[in-house]
């Protein structure tokens, strides 16, 4: 009689412990989340030269793919994207003043956006288990960049003899990659045994690679290409996290 007790007991406990992982036996989650970071880009002066500025806030929109492996673990799967339009100013600075710029828009000639997939792993803290509370995330990042251009010419100038000519370009696209990992703390809600509100930090290094460079036949073109990556190095580099999602099942 003990030996079948024994044997209950022991049964009884692993059947607990299989069931410890996720929330209220829910493992999966669907979400979706915002990264919020300062737009920084260059101001030129002859006088300064190159600044950089806050001009505004980048806003990345991620779909969350969360599954619960182990009672304080959860494998992340994401897909993100962020756009946004380029300066005409950003692209000419100062050491380019020999050429004279035309676009068809006064401010704006171009367009940036980047398509991102993430593979990554949160952490939750022993006090507590997934996908309740505080936790930290590890992330490897691939990035899919392109640059949309309209036509655009120039102007050079001559000195010597004293003539200008100009050249004419149609619009076109550039495109590159870029690999990455990220490191984040946040925490994590549950409402309604089914709401999941989720916010932290989240900072990310980033390095590209230029598929298109031997398709830039401009100095437009090449320095358009150089600040633009610039711009998606400092969109990854640090940012607010929010996010809203559902215990799916």
């Amino acid at each position: 009689m003990k030996k079948i007790v024994a044997l209950l007991l022991l049964f009884s406990t692993i059947t607990l412990s299989a069931q410890v992982a996720g929330y209220m036996g829910k493992r999966f989650s669907i979400g979706y989340s915002n990264l919020f970071s300062p737009y920084i880009g260059n101001n030129y002066s002859s006088i300064y030269g190159s600044q950089l500025r806050i001009k505004g806030l980048n806003v990345s929109h991620i779909l969350d793919l969360n599954y619960i492996i182990q009672y304080r673990k959860a494998i992340c799967v994401s897909v993100s994207y962020i756009g946004s339009k380029i300066e005409n100013n950003s692209v000419a600075p100062d050491y380019l003043n020999y050429y004279s710029y035309n676009f068809t828009e006064p401010k704006y000639n171009a367009r940036s956006s980047s398509l991102g997939f993430s593979l990554g792993l949160k952490l939750f803290k022993r006090s507590l288990f997934a996908p309740l509370g505080p936790y930290v995330k590890w992330e490897g990042i691939f990035l899919l960049n392109s640059i949309k251009y309209k036509p655009y010419s120039y102007t050079y100038y001559n000195y010597n003899p004293n003539t200008s000519e100009t050249k004419s370009y149609n619009g076109g696209q550039l495109y590159s990659k870029a690999f990455g990992a990220a490191f984040g703390f946040g925490k994590q809600r549950v409402f309604f045994d089914k709401l999941l509100i989720d916010y932290g930090i989240r900072g990310a290094i980033v390095i590209n690679l230029n598929d298109d460079l031997n398709k830039i036949h401009s100095d437009y073109e090449a320095e358009l290409a150089n600040k633009t990556f610039d711009k998606i190095f400092y969109q990854q580099f640090i940012n607010l996290r929010l996010g809203i999602g559902f215990l799916a099942f």
